[in-house]
């Protein structure tokens, strides 16, 4: 399944859906947001899921 995450309440936004993915699961994320992606993602909030992170580019 496929979820885009708005920038308006991002980083509770993003620990939610990181939360609630399953494997497989992918995230698309405003390319302006991609920072707060990265560091989340570093603090290891779900390491035991297999989800992928996608940037969206500006043409979206």
């Amino acid at each position: 399944m496929k979820y885009v995450v708005q920038p308006a309440e991002f980083s509770r936004a993003m620990k939610s859906l990181m939360m609630d993915a399953v494997d497989g699961d992918v995230l698309l994320v405003p390319f302006a947001m991609q920072i707060h992606v990265f560091n989340l993602l570093k603090s290891n909030i779900c390491p035991e899921k297999d989800i992928t992170v996608q940037l969206l580019d500006a043409s979206y």
